[in-house]
């Protein structure tokens, strides 16, 4: 299995850890493992597709680190609304954004806040049933990735979320 795999798996033990009454810290943790989830799928997409070499050499771990979450929310959230940022439309070419990439994009925009939500937001009780349904956003998002990620618009979409705040300043 692979890591984002792995914390689709711990979510989901985290959401159905306590049978009755689930704790709040569970259901918090798995809203965070859902929404890790996603982002490490995308970086992980992007350094192998970016950079040669295996994927746990030095460069692959230093290339993941200059991902910047806010930076991809903002990225996602213009995909996720079926329109490309302006640096990256000559690339796209004039195609619309596909349905599998909105998918995508929406997806981890709703769950970069329920995690913001679930980390730092405790007035708002979390409750099973929304926990389920952010898992499950994680994971139709990670299907829909499958069929986008070798497309010129996955790779758009790659690149983006690494330099789209140096490319938007230039262009």
């Amino acid at each position: 299995m692979s890591y984002p795999s792995d914390l689709l798996a711990q979510a989901r033990h985290l959401a159905g850890k306590e049978p009755k009454r689930p704790k709040q810290a569970s259901l918090r943790r798995a809203v965070s493992a859902a929404y890790y989830s996603l982002f490490h799928l995308l970086v992980s997409e992007a350094a192998s597709s970016m950079l040669k070499g295996g994927e746990r050499s030095d460069i692959h771990r230093v290339f993941r680190r200059a991902f910047v979450h806010a930076h991809m929310k903002g990225v996602a959230e213009s995909f996720a609304g079926g329109t490309v940022p302006k640096a990256w439309q000559a690339p796209m070419g004039e195609a619309p954004v596909s349905k599998d990439l909105r998918q995508v994009a929406s997806a981890f925009v709703n769950l970069q806040e329920a995690r913001h939500e679930a980390d730092y937001d405790f007035s708002h009780p979390f409750i099973r049933s929304e926990v389920h349904d952010l898992i499950e956003a994680a994971e139709k998002a990670a299907n829909s990735w499958r069929n986008v990620r070798g497309n010129p618009e996955g790779q758009v979409f790659m690149a983006a979320l690494l330099v789209h705040d140096r490319i938007s300043r230039v262009v």
